[in-house]
């Protein structure tokens, strides 16, 4: 069994990933339809 505290560290991880691929994404759209 994975420790919980290991489990929601990687969750924020990944969540953090996901938040900045998001955001390089969006600042790309921006300047694509600026």
């Amino acid at each position: 069994m994975a420790n919980p505290s290991d489990i929601v560290g990687q969750i924020n991880s990944f969540l953090r990933l996901g938040q900045a691929k998001s955001e390089r994404h969006l600042a790309d759209l921006a300047r694509t339809y600026a």
